[in-house]
């Protein structure tokens, strides 16, 4: 059986793939902006030595997130 048989003449399967890993970029996206609206509450609510460190870690997560968008929407 042939690649080709499996995916159709126009390949409608990797659209379909594509249209998923945007999605699961986008929903990674949204993981990390609720996890540094967490931080933000948590730091509000606790004072400590960690709170700098923990907000530039979720700042991190949320610029990797939205760059990894950023790319598959360009690569993709």
């Amino acid at each position: 059986m042939d690649l080709g048989e499996i995916t159709g003449e126009t390949g409608q399967i990797w659209i379909l793939v594509k249209w998923f890993y945007l999605a699961a970029f986008g929903v990674y996206l949204i993981f990390s902006v609720i996890v540094w609206r967490q931080i933000v509450l948590m730091a509000r609510t606790l004072n400590g030595v960690l709170e700098v460190p923990l907000k530039v870690m979720g700042l991190g997560l949320m610029a990797g997130a939205a760059v990894g968008l950023i790319w598959a929407m360009g690569t993709l």
